[in-house]
């Protein structure tokens, strides 16, 4: 069952699913993003239908934003591989959490 968002949309979690998760990551930056999630470094801030803002604990913190444009994952991260615009390992790590902890997903 895919829940939306009040305006109807598609929610972040809506679009967060593994296949997308995996696709847009790489198996690198995916493998890692697991691993962070498995291990407690995703401290989820915001977690509404349209906005999921995380610090991931990777060395250092990185602040990630996920959001739900229309049908579109839009995403930032503070990490210096998202600055070229990469869906990197805490971007990774923010979907699985936002995806585990929504409901009606696994």
């Amino acid at each position: 069952m895919r829940v939306r968002s009040p305006t109807g949309m598609p929610s972040v979690a809506d679009l967060v699913d593994e296949e997308t998760v995996r696709r847009l990551a790489g198996p690198e930056a995916h493998a890692r993003g697991t691993t962070l999630a498995d291990e407690g470094h995703v401290r989820i801030g915001e977690f509404g239908p349209l906005l999921v803002s995380a610090s991931v604990d990777d060395e250092r913190p990185h602040d990630v934003e996920l959001r739900a444009a229309g049908a579109t994952l839009t995403y930032t991260c503070t990490c210096d591989e998202a600055a070229g615009g990469a869906f990197c390992a805490h971007c990774a790590a923010t979907a699985i959490v936002t995806r585990r902890r929504s409901p009606n997903r696994a």
